[in-house]
């Protein structure tokens, strides 16, 4: 898997490791948080521009906070019990 560089790109961290070292760390081509959340939404929430839609910031934060404190942290869970 190549890496991909853009200008201007964001530096930080969003779940505190870079994703290309997680995804050569893990096997994975796809992180675990996008697997988990895609196949919920595909399962159980298919209504007609449901990517296009963005989020709550501060539950947004909320799920980053988590998920860097708390590894093992079930967003599915989060995410049915914190969504209108």
């Amino acid at each position: 898997m190549r890496r991909v560089r853009r200008k201007g790109a964001n530096k930080d961290k969003v779940f505190g490791c870079d994703l290309m070292e997680h995804l050569t760390a893990t096997n994975q081509d796809v992180p675990v948080v996008l697997r988990s959340c895609s196949e919920f939404v595909e399962g159980h929430g298919i209504v007609d521009g449901i990517y296009r839609l963005s989020g709550v910031s501060s539950n947004i934060q909320k799920l980053r906070s988590n998920k860097v404190t708390q590894p093992q942290y079930n967003i599915i869970y989060y995410i049915t019990r914190h969504t209108n």
